[in-house]
């Protein structure tokens, strides 16, 4: 699923007219890729079940924002049955990071590997700022693409013309910087 439209790209990009939708499209779903291994979560509204350890308080969720939580269970035989249903009383949801706190104190003892199993529904809400990082990142990619046909596919890392002398940079990067400092915030934490 796309972060965003192939229009709403364009128009943060500035480009006019269709000649290079298929390219822009292309380097959409790259830029997808990239996003989702980055920060390691799926940016859609979907169904998940995700089994969890139970190490104090806090279930940190894969994907988020949540709209909704289905089922927590939490069993240190990992059999979760119906006896082992944590009722809603006993913890609150952050929907907006996907967090899961209990209010009365660590859900088990100890460090209990994946005795935790929280199903729940996601918004599939992308946030401005990610739309943003989203559509620099394609810019980003697209402009690369061009550039290197432009100059038939040679690797130029500096060029020097007459009096003047250049040097390109960025040449080596994975992602322009601006776009993995937004992506750091929608990584997804590691339960600690």
């Amino acid at each position: 699923m796309a972060l965003d439209t192939l229009a709403n790209v364009k128009l943060t990009l500035g480009i006019l007219g269709s000649s290079d939708d298929d390219a822009l499209v292309s380097h959409m779903a790259a830029a997808d890729d990239f996003i989702a291994v980055f920060c390691d979560r799926k940016f859609e509204a979907a169904f998940f079940v995700e089994i969890h350890p139970a190490r104090g308080r806090f279930v940190f969720l894969n994907n988020w924002p949540v709209e909704s939580i289905d089922e927590l269970l939490v069993d240190p035989e990992r059999n979760f049955g119906p006896s082992s249903a944590v009722l809603p009383s006993d913890w609150v949801l952050h929907a907006d990071r996907g967090v899961i706190e209990s209010v009365r104190g660590p859900f088990l003892e100890g460090d209990r590997p994946g005795s935790i199993r929280a199903s729940y529904f996601t918004t599939g809400e992308v946030r401005a700022d990610l739309r943003r990082a989203y559509a620099r990142l394609v810019g980003w990619s697209f402009r690369r693409m061009k550039t290197e046909v432009g100059a038939e596919f040679r690797n130029v890392a500096q060029q020097r013309r007459g009096d003047t002398f250049v040097i390109f940079s960025g040449a080596s990067e994975a992602a322009p910087a601006e776009v993995l400092r937004i992506l750091e915030r929608y990584r997804c934490p590691a339960t600690p």
